[in-house]
């Protein structure tokens, strides 16, 4: 259960955006309380929870100031050889999302890519969303996650790397 005083907290970077809108400076702080939700008081439902509403805090942000998505501003990014402050707290809620969600570890893996497309992951991630476990929680069952990985290995066409997709999977399993 997370702890009264980080709910305060949230409440009130809740009350800021109602107040001024929504900038860098207060996903800065929700990242922060990502941080202390993870890392200080292992509370992973009440982390997640934030991390979602962060992301789309983070969505809102790029569609208001760039018109599109994140998915577009890290192609844009890629193309001309920038960074923004913006994607790197994207980035930052993936890792602390990544060791529960399979989704956000294997986008997260694969930031120090710059250019999206030549990822593994990101080009092929709409496709491989539908399939079993790409957002299953690890802190489920640890048999059914292992079930899953092999439908999941023996479902990918050959043409995607099914392979190299199963040993990314065993890798994580391997480290958390």
């Amino acid at each position: 259960m997370a702890s009264q005083s980080l709910i305060s907290a949230v409440n009130s970077y809740d009350n800021y955006i109602q107040r001024k809108g929504i900038d860098e400076q207060v996903i800065d702080a929700y990242i922060q309380a990502l941080s202390v939700a993870f890392r200080s008081e292992n509370d992973v439902k009440y982390g997640l929870q934030q991390s979602a509403k962060t992301k789309s805090l983070i969505a809102k942000y790029v569609k208001e100031k760039t018109g599109g998505r994140v998915a577009d501003l890290e192609v844009y990014a890629g193309d001309n050889d920038t960074s923004y402050k913006i994607l790197d707290q994207f980035y930052n809620v993936l890792m602390y999302e990544s060791a529960y969600l399979v989704d956000s570890f294997f986008y997260y893996i694969e930031v120090d890519e710059k250019d999206p497309w030549r990822r593994f992951y990101f080009p092929r991630r709409n496709v491989l969303k539908p399939f079993p476990g790409t957002k299953k929680y690890l802190v489920d069952s640890h048999i059914c996650l292992q079930a899953e990985m092999v439908i999941f290995s023996i479902c990918c066409p050959p043409d995607i790397l099914s392979f190299y997709l199963f040993l990314l999977f065993s890798l994580f399993l391997l480290i958390f």
